[in-house]
Parts: structure tokens; sequence; C-alpha cells
């Protein structure tokens, strides 16, 4: 078995029906479902996951990511990049932190106690202060 395979096994042994129904194509993808899940693959570590979850999405949602590197780039030449950078940063990790909870509450209640051990080390080992994590909403 490849370990691209392997990867798309745990993440689908963990993933709550939602994810499940997008990766297996019941469901169709909007881009902020593609950067969830990639992000979600990334923070796991499961980076051949993530290969697959780009090659599978990631041409339907180049003209949203050409829009994001213009709106960037139109920033910075304007000398806006900094503060637009740092609301863009702000929001997004307020963002993953949701993603994150979400996705662990929508894990099946018996497998929930160990995906929440495994993004808690995972936090711990790459120094994030998530406070939902850490906190009572993750228990």
């Amino acid at each position: 078995m490849k370990r691209e395979d392997i990867e798309l096994y745990a993440f689908l042994f963990f993933c709550g029906a939602e994810e499940r129904d997008l990766i297996l194509g019941k469901k169709p993808v909007t881009y902020k479902d593609f950067c969830r899940l990639l992000f979600l693959a990334d923070f796991l570590g499961l980076h051949n996951f993530f290969q697959k979850i780009w090659d599978m999405f990631g041409e339907d949602f180049y003209d949203s990511t050409e829009k994001m590197e213009r709106f960037l780039i139109r920033e910075g030449k304007e000398g806006g990049m900094r503060d637009a950078v740092e609301d863009l940063i702000s929001d997004t990790m307020a963002e993953q932190e949701q993603w994150l909870l979400d996705f662990c509450c929508r894990t099946q209640s018996w497998k929930r106690r160990r995906l929440q051990k495994i993004v808690r080390d995972i936090c711990e080992e790459k120094g994030l202060l998530m406070e939902s994590i850490n906190g009572d909403k993750f228990s």
C-alpha cells in the first residue's frame, strides 16, 4: 500500500461525514472546503494526502488563489501590505482554530479523545497557543 493511501485512510478514519463526503466526491468542494482540507492535512502531517487534495481539486480553484496573490501584491505596492497580511493572518488563525475544533467535534465520539490528544500534541510540538484547543470548548 502506498503512503498516500495510508494517509487517506487515516484521514477518513478520523474525519466526520462532511469531510468524507467531500473527499469521496459525494458533495461539491467549495474554495473554503479546499482550504480547510489542505490545512487539516498539513496540520496533521499528512503530506502525501495534502498533495492528493491539491491534485484532486487545485485546478478548480486556480482563479481564487490567483486573486489572493494579486490582492497581496497590490496591497504591497500600495504600502498597506503589512496591515493586509496581519489582518489576513489573524483572521486565518482564528478560522483554522475553528476548523480544528469542528474537525474534532465531527468525528465519532469513540474516536474523539484520541483525535483531541493528537491535535493537542501537535499544537504543543509546534508551540501553538490556541485557546479553544487547550480550553474547555475542546473537551
